[in-house]
């Protein structure tokens, strides 16, 4: 049983990780086109 949960846990961790990359790259690519607006309103 507790390997059965270890494997569980690595599983959900591989998850996790590939949520967080998946937030974190949607949010860059909101976040990208206000900078570049942003720039130009500075030029």
């Amino acid at each position: 049983m507790k390997e059965h949960l270890a494997y569980i846990r690595d599983k959900q961790d591989d998850y996790s990780k590939k949520n967080i990359a998946k937030y974190l790259k949607k949010s860059i690519e909101q976040y990208l086109p206000i900078v570049k607006r942003q720039d130009i309103d500075h030029e």
